[in-house]
């Protein structure tokens, strides 16, 4: 299972994963998963996984589409400060719309 995969899943029932549908709890777990996938990518090869690299790319994919400069603002909080009712919808719908542009 890849980062796509996983949040293709989590999308179609995400209380699976987390309790409430948040922005912040989605984040984490997100985080969570790469940082297992980084320990055996690591282990194994030296470097981070595709998917630290790839969430990193989606960082930066956000943080352009609101026009915020550096790594200094999270994806959690450029949504949550764009619209804190919808953050974790949007959160979807930009995923979409990145991964239709980077893949």
């Amino acid at each position: 299972m890849n980062l796509q995969i996983l949040i293709n899943i989590f999308q179609n029932d995400p209380g699976k994963f987390i309790p409430q549908d948040s922005i912040y709890q989605l984040m984490a777990f997100l985080r969570g998963y790469c940082f297992a996938q980084n320990v055996v990518a690591i282990d194994s090869t030296g470097k981070p996984c595709q998917d630290h690299e790839l969430l990193e790319s989606f960082a930066d994919y956000i943080r352009s589409q609101y026009s915020y400069d550096g790594e200094r603002i999270s994806i959690e909080e450029v949504l949550y400060e764009v619209s804190p009712e919808s953050a974790f919808e949007l959160f979807f719908e930009h995923w979409d719309g990145f991964i239709g542009v980077a893949h």
